[in-house]
Parts: C-alpha cells; sequence; structure tokens
C-alpha cells in the first residue's frame, strides 16, 4: 500500500526560525537619566516650595476675611427673620398699641444701624514698606532655597568647584547620549583635538595635567610656525637664484640690446652738433 505524500516529505526544521531570532537586533541598552536633569528638578522643587511658603500667610488671611464676612450676613438675615416674626399679631391691635409698636420698630432700626454701622474690628493701617518687607522675604527664601540645592548637587555628585562640575557634567552628557555628541562634534576643515582624561582616580580636576597639556598644545603651534616660515625663506631663496643665473642666451640678446641702444644715442648726438 502506498504512503500518502504528507508522510514521505521530510519535517520542516526550525534552524530558520532561530536564525531569525538570532538575528534579531538586541534590545537597546538603558540609559538613566543624567544627574544635571536631576539637579535641575530639585532645583525647581526648591523654588516651588519657596514660593508657597510665602504664598501660605496671605491666603489665610483672605480666608479669614471671607469667614468673617459670612458671619456677618448670617447675623444680619437672623436679625431681619426675627422682626418679621415679632411683628406677626395673631389679635387686632388699638391705635395707641399701633403707635407704642411703631415707635419700638424705630428704636430697635436706629440701634441696628448704629451697631451695623461700627467695625467688628479694628482695620490696622497698612505700612508703606510692607511691599519692601514682602520682596526681601521672597528674595531671601529663593536664595535660601537655590543654595540649598546647590550644596546638595555638589555634596551628591561630590564636586568642589566648578570646573570640576563642568567636567563631571561633561562626561555624564558623553556616557549618556553619545550620539547626540558625534552629531555636534562633526569633523571639519580642522582635525578634532585629542584632548586627555583630565579626571584623577578620585574623580577631581587634574589642574598640572591640564598646563602641561596646554603647553604642548602652544609648543606644537609654535613649531608649525617656525617650519612655516623656513619653508617661506627656502622658497624665497632658490626664487633668487633662479632669477640670479641668466642663461648664455639671454646675456647675448642683453648685450646686443644695450649695443643697440649705444649707437643710438650716439647717432641722436651727431645730429644734433650737425
Amino acid at each position: 500500500m502506498a504512503k500518502p505524500a504528507s508522510e514521505l516529505a521530510p519535517a520542516a526544521s526550525p534552524a530558520p526560525a532561530i536564525a531569525e531570532m538570532d538575528d534579531a537586533a538586541p534590545p537597546a541598552p538603558y540609559r538613566p537619566n543624567p544627574k544635571v536633569a536631576v539637579v535641575v528638578a530639585g532645583a525647581a522643587l526648591a523654588v516651588t516650595v519657596g514660593l508657597t511658603i510665602l504664598v501660605i500667610p496671605y491666603v489665610r488671611q483672605a480666608a479669614k476675611i471671607q469667614a468673617a464676612e459670612a458671619a456677618e450676613h448670617a447675623l444680619k438675615a437672623s436679625a431681619r427673620a426675627t422682626r418679621a416674626e415679632a411683628g406677626e399679631v395673631e389679635a387686632p391691635l388699638t391705635f395707641r398699641e399701633k403707635l407704642d409698636a411703631l415707635k419700638n420698630a424705630k428704636t430697635e432700626e436706629m440701634e441696628d444701624e448704629g451697631s451695623e454701622a461700627e467695625p467688628a474690628e479694628p482695620v490696622e493701617p497698612v505700612s508703606p514698606w510692607l511691599g519692601f518687607q514682602a520682596l526681601g522675604i521672597a528674595t531671601a527664601i529663593v536664595g535660601a532655597s537655590a543654595g540649598l540645592g546647590v550644596w546638595g548637587a555638589a555634596k551628591l555628585l561630590g564636586v568642589n568647584s566648578m570646573e570640576e562640575f563642568a567636567a563631571r557634567m561633561r562626561g555624564s552628557l558623553e556616557e549618556t547620549y553619545p550620539e547626540l555628541i558625534q552629531q555636534v562634534r562633526r569633523e571639519g576643515d580642522e582635525a578634532p583635538v585629542d584632548a586627555p582624561d583630565l579626571l584623577t582616580r578620585h574623580g577631581e580636576f587634574n589642574e598640572p595635567k591640564f598646563d602641561d597639556w596646554i603647553r604642548g598644545i602652544e609648543a606644537e603651534e609654535a613649531a608649525a610656525a617656525a617650519a612655516d616660515k623656513a619653508s617661506k625663506a627656502g622658497a624665497d631663496a632658490s626664487s633668487a637664484a633662479n632669477y640670479g643665473a641668466v642663461p648664455v642666451q639671454d646675456s647675448r640678446v642683453l648685450a646686443e640690446l644695450a649695443a643697440q641702444r649705444a649707437r643710438a644715442r650716439q647717432e641722436t648726438s651727431d645730429v644734433r652738433l650737425v
């Protein structure tokens, strides 16, 4: 009995799938945020906290004023409701009772108006130096928060000077975003400067090494300038030597021209004498 074609055909090997998995690009390495971003975020947070602390007293004062106004309005409403309830009379009044009630109502209104005219709390005069005091307090709080942020960043990074901080930030930027550095530092007409590593093992700025590197660059520039001067002087000397050595044919032509000029001068002088 003949076997089906599916049994005769060999099974497909998983080698291509494994090869495709091997050829897949590896995942991108994790790049943490540079420390400069943390420093900037901390400084912004410190400034925000300082300004918030400065605004809190003014907010509390505004809340107290609003609460006092609300209580005053509630007191007025309750007084009006009391008057309306007192004015309701179930039995009819005589003429004298009506006159007495009218007099009592007028006296109560006058007393209420006098009590409403008097301020509940005395208002203190505003000092003209209040604006300068607020500005000084805000400046002090912001300056203190910024100084605290800078000090904390310096302690966190372990730096003692601005040069070391700049070198540390530059190194962190190069490690975090090398592609950006390559795009910024494109090779132009001049060759890039090969700068040595100016940090010690402890991460401090190596000033003597930096000075030696600068002296080496100055010495190379001076040597190149001296070589250019020497090459120019050699070129000038060679050109002068070439112009001084006149060929023999050129010297004969010059001698003939000089003889012709002498003859022409002699002929002109003879003509003048005649």
